[in-house]
């Protein structure tokens, strides 16, 4: 069976749409109540997007799209078994792994059972791994049903339990049978889902829903080739859905025939739908045509619309708008055709303004519509128009001209009455004539002509108030007379306008009352009366005057050099409040007068700037006085801001009475006057040149310098100091002078006689330059300071208490004595350490040298004391004589102690002459080892031989350093050693002084 592969295609099926199936009905009040423009722009969004109802309608041949092919499995092969049984097994497991019945594998291994060569085996197992694949590839089908996929199967199974010798042809075979079917069922598909849509197509559910509609033509063809559309479907699907495995593969053959009836009926369908919109667009277009009551221009835009819109929808609106806008555009055209003969009816002609307005505005609104008789809106809707036809029914209806007049006049000759400003005699006129009309305008034209006449009456009175109200101010009294009269013009306006009026004066609780007289007053006449009262008043300019006057004197003030702009503010604004000339002329006279005196103070007060700081006068001056400047001049700047007047001064003082800044002025000047401060530093300067006079270690031409620099100082303190700094510098040259006579006096001194050389040279050096300061007479320059005198001063002081002559005969004497050892007593070092104190000395007195010298000497013979009462204390304990055995244990512990401790101050020093010498003081002068601590030391020692049973050795203590002895003979026998010590000591010392003289005397 070949089968024709064709698909039905055109524009029905590309573009069907499906639509709800409840539709408007076509005569709808809605489809009425559009507008052509929302219909037109309707179809213009249509013309874009849809080609409904187009298209050819033929049929184009396509491919059938083939299934996709399913992965096959791969072959297996038993040809390499090594027997019929090894084969038989392998394919059996293969067998097993194929997707074929279970039936199909027990008949087929029977078959291989049935077997008897490898080769057999292998035919059999290629055979079936075949059908398996067929059989995999057609339940693959898309298209086919479960029964037409089974019947298929059927036959590759039975072409396989044949006895074929070549069943992979016969496999092909039905294969492509089935394969052939799958695409006549594909096509088949496709047709009906093609035939639902059409069946949903807007058009033609559209025509069926509305088949009575005149508009629609063709409707029942179309309803008769859907119908037979119907039928096919019902069929093909019948066939389609066969599941009986007899008759199934008839029924794929009679599919065929009626796959290709259902597609023609499918054309026919689609043709009926093109031809019910094309002949209704040309009925529409035909009745469009023939309407009578729509422009050419709305006809024309018609028709190009339907030929645009595809939709049978939009052509049913257009036709029933049209329809309807054709039935009632004849009766609004003909209500607006009575608007002349209604104007000229008295209804109109008396009604009230608004409903003669409502009325035209009715007119207006259908004729806005209109082009001649004909409708030319296509914004238009029906019901619009019929509204609006309606509206101007009613409006005709509304107007009130008829009995309307009466009711106007009567209101008009009451408004008139209530007019405030005209005469008796002019309201009885308009009455009058009010009476005489018959038309409400013309009684509202002489209600409004009295109304108007009433306001310029007004205007003119308010006019003739205001020339009255005027004349008292400055505006009026002021104007100019020259080159016009400006107050003479307006007398002659003021007097013609009251002339128009008739003025009734106040009478009790009645107010004045000024009313237009004459009924032959013209309008006009009132107010060019009024208006040139009012031009008399605004050419006026004595307010112009007031403010020249009043600039003028601001001027005056604010170029006043001495007052702050407070003054002149306060001054201005009374300015302000002024409108007579003189007293403005008495402000500024105040100002000026206030002006030239605060003048005169900040002059006064500029005389002194910095005064405090800078005028003698006032620096110099006593306390009182400066204290009443100060008050004087702190109560004028008090007045002041910024060398201005703060404040002003509103009036002038009366008779001789004075201003504030007047008083304050003299004060300054009269305080200051006061001050004695030049009178008191002339004096300072008078006694500071007396001092001079009686400096008389100061050179005349520095004096005449200081008193030169006196004269010129600017004050007190200025004048004391140069006098004080010339008396000092006069004390520091007495003080040279007194200096170096006793530098040169001292010259005799030992201290300078013994001094080191260095010492002398400085001393004589500093005893030259003190004269070559005053020899060479530098005090003439009046630059030489102070400092340098008294420099010079101490520097002969200083040289001076350097000189060591004193300390160098001292220490000299004591190293004699050392070298000499007439210090028997005393360790070299010991002397070394006296000598160190007189060298440490600064600036020492004889006395002070002689005094370490005298001690060292003492110190040596109490010390000889000490050792002779140490020896024999030695020796007691040596010996132990009865005095010290008999004595108690304590006793003699406390005197051998004492011992001990005493003979720790001297060192053990040998002489080779005695043998052991008993000790010398030790090496370094210590508190201990003083003149004093000795002599306590020997006194201790003295006062325990005379204990107890020590007795009987009693010593004496040493009285201011003098050893006073009773002891006994053993005591006296030891006395020989110190005092031959002591003579031999004196020799030597006398034998070494006398050297020392001799190699002085010689040496000068």
């Amino acid at each position: 069976m070949k089968l024709k592969n064709k698909v039905l295609v055109g524009a029905s099926v590309a573009t069907t749409l499906v639509v709800p199936a409840a539709l408007v009905a076509a005569n709808s009040e809605e489809t009425k109540a559009k507008s052509l423009a929302q219909i037109f722009a309707e179809v213009e969004a249509e013309a874009t997007t849809n080609t409904a109802g187009e298209g050819n309608g033929a049929e184009t041949e396509t491919a059938p799209e083939q299934p996709a092919t399913p992965a096959q499995p791969e072959a297996k092969s038993v040809a390499t078994a090594s027997s019929p049984e090894e084969a038989k097994a392998q394919a059996k497991s293969y067998i097993a792994e194929l997707s074929i019945s279970e039936e199909l594998k027990t008949y087929t291994n029977q078959k291989i059972d049935a077997a008897t060569t490898v080769d057999e085996v292998e035919t059999q197992l290629q055979d079936v791994q075949e059908l398996a694949v067929k059989i995999t590839s057609l339940m693959a089908f898309q298209y086919l049903t479960a029964t037409q996929k089974t019947v298929y199967s059927n036959d590759l199974v039975e072409k396989y339990k044949s006895d074929s010798s070549d069943k992979s042809t016969e496999y092909t075979t039905v294969f492509e049978a089935a394969e052939e079917s799958d695409t006549l069922m594909r096509n088949v598909d496709t047709l009906l889902t093609n035939a639902d849509a059409l069946k949903q197509n807007r058009n033609l559910v559209y025509a069926l829903a509305n088949e009575s509609n005149e508009t629609l033509k063709k409707v029942q063809d179309l309803k008769a080739s859907k119908e037979a559309l119907d039928t096919k479907v019902t069929e093909v699907n019948s066939l389609k859905s066969d599941t009986n495995l007899d008759t199934v593969k008839a029924s794929l053959q009679e599919l065929e025939t009626k796959k290709d009836a259902l597609a023609e009926a499918e054309k026919d369908t689609d043709a009926k739908i093109k031809a019910v919109v094309s002949e209704t667009k040309t009925e529409l277009k035909n009745f469009v045509e023939g309407t009578s009551h729509i422009s050419e221009s709305l006809k024309t835009k018609t028709k190009d619309k339907a030929d645009k819109t595809n939709w049978l929808s939009s052509l049913v609106e257009l036709k029933n708008t049209i329809v309807a806008l054709e039935e009632d555009t004849p009766v609004a055209v003909a209500e607006v055709n009575k608007q002349d003969a209604v104007h000229g009816e008295t209804k109109y002609l008396n009604a009230e303004d608004d409903k003669k307005q409502a009325y035209d505005n009715a007119v207006k609104a259908i004729k806005d519509l209109l082009e001649g008789d004909k409708l030319n809106s296509e914004t238009t809707t029906a019901p619009q128009l019929k509204k609006l036809t309606e509206d101007l029914k009613a409006a005709e209806a509304a107007l009130n001209g008829e009995g309307r007049l009466k009711e106007v006049q009567d209101t008009a000759k009451a408004a008139i009455d209530a007019l405030p400003y005209l005469s008796t005699a002019i309201k009885e006129h308009f009455k009058a004539e009010i009476d005489k009309q018959t038309l409400v305008a013309e009684v509202e034209r002489l209600q409004k002509q009295a109304t108007d006449l009433n306001a310029s009456a007004e205007e003119l009175i308010n006019q003739v108030k205001a020339a009255i109200a005027v004349k008292p101010t400055v505006k009026y009294t002021l104007a100019s007379e020259t080159p016009d009269n400006l107050k003479t013009a307006l007398d002659e306006k003021q007097t013609a306008g009251e002339n128009l009026l008739t003025h009734t004066a106040a009478s009790g609780e009645t107010p004045e009352s000024y009313v237009l007289t004459s009924k032959d007053t013209e309008k006009d006449a009132v107010n060019t009366a009024a208006k040139a009262i009012k031009d008399a008043i605004d050419a006026l300019d004595g307010d112009k005057v007031l403010a020249k006057k009043r600039e003028d004197a601001k001027a005056q003030i604010n170029a006043l050099e001495f007052l702050s702009d407070n003054a002149k503010s306060q001054y201005n604004n009374k300015i302000d409040t002024l409108e007579v000339p003189k007293a403005i002329d008495g402000v500024v006279t105040v100002a000026t007068t206030v002006n030239a005196k605060a003048g005169e103070l900040i002059n006064e007060v500029k005389k002194h700037p910095n005064y405090k700081e800078k005028d003698g006068n006032y620096i110099e001056a006593d306390q009182d006085k400066k204290t009443a400047f100060d008050n004087a001049m702190d109560a004028a700047t008090a007045l002041l801001e910024n060398n201005l007047l703060r404040e002003w001064v509103e009036n002038l003082p009366e008779a001789d009475a004075k201003l504030d800044v007047e008083t304050k002025k003299d004060e300054v000047v009269r305080t200051y006057s006061e001050l004695n401060g030049t009178e008191r530093l002339n004096k300072a300067k008078e006694d500071a040149n007396t001092a001079l006079d009686g400096l008389n270690y100061l050179p005349e031409e520095y004096k005449q310098a200081k008193r030169d620099e006196i004269n010129d100082a600017s004050s007190i303190n200025a004048v004391n100091a140069i006098k004080d700094a010339a008396k000092a510098l006069n004390a520091s040259v007495e003080a040279l002078v007194n200096a170096l006579r006793d530098a040169k006096a001292y010259k005799t001194n030992e201290n300078y006689t013994e001094a080191t050389p260095e010492k002398q040279a400085a001393f004589n050096n500093a005893i030259t330059n003190g004269d070559a300061l005053l020899s060479n007479e530098i005090l003439k320059d009046k630059a030489t300071t102070q400092e340098a005198v008294d420099a010079a001063t101490a520097e002969i002081k200083r040289t001076k208490a350097a000189l060591d002559g004193f300390k160098k005969v001292a220490m000299d004497k004591l190293n004699e004595y050392k070298n000499a050892r007439l210090l028997v007593n005393l360790s070299r070092v010991a002397v070394d350490e006296y000598v160190k104190q007189i060298n440490d000395l600064t600036n020492p007195t004889k006395e002070q040298v002689d005094a370490i010298v005298n001690e060292a000497i003492e110190v040596n013979k109490v010390a000889g004391e000490h050792i002779r009462l140490l020896s024999s204390a030695t020796s007691t304990i040596i010996d132990k004589p009865a005095r010290y055995e008999n004595a108690s244990k304590e006793t003699k512990a406390n005197f051998n102690n004492l011992v001990e401790q005493q003979l720790a101050l001297y060192n053990k020093v040998k002489d080779a002459a005695r043998g052991q010498n008993p000790r010398t003081l030790e090496a370094e002068l210590k508190a201990a080892t003083s003149l004093e601590k000795i002599t306590e030391s020997f006194n201790a020692l003295s006062q325990a031989f005379n204990k107890e049973n020590l007795k009987a050795a009693e010593a004496k203590p040493v009285v201011n350093n003098k050893v006073e002895s009773n002891s006994d003979n053993n005591w006296k026998k030891w006395l020989w050693i110190p005092v031959s010590l002591l003579v031999v000591g004196t020799v030597i010392i006398a034998a070494g002084l006398l050297r020392v003289y001799s190699k002085k005397k010689a040496s000068k």
